[in-house]
């Protein structure tokens, strides 16, 4: 994609100028989720509130929240964003704050008075009480290197159905299920794709990836520069065929070229542009990443350039960015 001359040699963030998206939006949905990261339970919203003030912007719609299987929920940042408008998108791990695995295969057998039937128990509790409209995560990017001592993808389906039939038995009714994996995950060619852990169209609400343009700051340095359009091309085509889901990109970033400044900023002024495109209409919401990676190796924050906290600012006060958690559909 051509870059602007402008962006190619910013001088100062006073003198940078914003990117332009570089097609005009179709009329496709009038207007999605935008949000951000929360963090780790228990967290405070100053992190969250410190993003919305970068963006210009101080009511984002969605916050994406981390949980270990054991954590106590909710939090104080959970309950700020359910009292503030903000759609709460839990993602829990298969595993204790003390590092222990949870296995799968121990879930998908939990039957009441065992340990683990409890621990889902005290879940559906808290969602339950938690008296809002929730997105529920049971460990995203399953067929990430770190969740394969959980145990294998047969398991993870037995285990995330055995996880909704406790919350329905319990009466749970504000939780929706987001299926979230990479997004490279979902192209079925590659060494281990997330594909055989999508639990069913019947227990799966959404579905989401977590998308990125590492370029060289990830160990393997041949990565190539990457839009959010390629790398969401294989969720976009998954998507298809379960045509009654929303789609949601539930973290993206960029890294920075060094080689070519405002790279990154033209990165996202096309992502701005990309989801009122024909062809996105299932995206009903998106999630700016701002890196846990040291932004001195991959340089994900909003801010990593001055170009690019202006595009990142301008994709954000955009009128299509600006639906609200009140639109989301309801939970099951």
């Amino acid at each position: 994609m051509a870059l602007l001359a402008g962006l190619l040699y910013p001088a100062t963030a006073a003198s940078a100028q914003p990117v332009t998206p570089s097609v005009s939006p179709a009329a496709a949905r009038s207007a999605i989720v935008l949000g951000a990261p929360g963090g780790t339970i228990p967290v405070s919203p100053d992190a969250y509130r410190a993003t919305e003030g970068q963006l210009g912007r101080r009511n984002l719609a969605a916050i994406r929240m981390y949980a270990r299987w054991d954590t106590h929920f909710p939090d104080a940042t959970s309950i700020w964003a359910r009292d503030n408008g903000r759609r709460v998108l839990l993602s829990v791990k298969a595993g204790t704050r003390a590092g222990r695995p949870v296995l799968y295969r121990d879930i998908a057998a939990a039957t009441p008075g065992t340990a683990i039937y409890g621990d889902i128990s005290r879940w559906a509790q808290s969602l339950h009480t938690f008296s809002a409209p929730i997105f529920f995560t049971f460990n995203h990017e399953p067929e990430g290197a770190g969740s394969v001592q959980s145990g294998t993808a047969a398991e993870y389906v037995a285990a995330w159905r055995r996880i909704v039939a406790v919350f329905e038995k319990s009466g749970v009714t504000n939780v929706s299920y987001m299926f979230i994996g990479t997004g490279n995950g979902f192209n079925p060619k590659i060494a281990r794709p997330v594909l055989p852990y999508y639990p069913g169209d019947d227990v799966v609400d959404a579905i989401g990836a977590d998308a990125y343009n590492w370029y060289t700051c990830r160990v393997t340095p041949s990565n190539p520069w990457r839009s959010l359009a390629d790398l969401l091309e294989p969720l976009r085509q998954f998507g298809l065929a379960h045509p009654t889901k929303d789609l949601w990109v539930a973290e993206f970033a960029s890294a920075e070229d060094p080689a070519v400044p405002g790279r990154k900023a033209q990165w996202v002024a096309d992502t701005q542009a990309l989801f009122a495109k024909p062809g996105y209409s299932s995206f009903a919401g998106v999630l700016i990443w701002y890196g846990v990676v040291p932004d001195s190796q991959c340089r994900f924050r909003i801010d990593s350039s001055p170009t690019a906290l202006l595009a990142y600012r301008a994709l954000a006060q955009a009128q299509y960015y600006s639906g609200t958690s009140a639109a989301l559909a309801s939970a099951r």
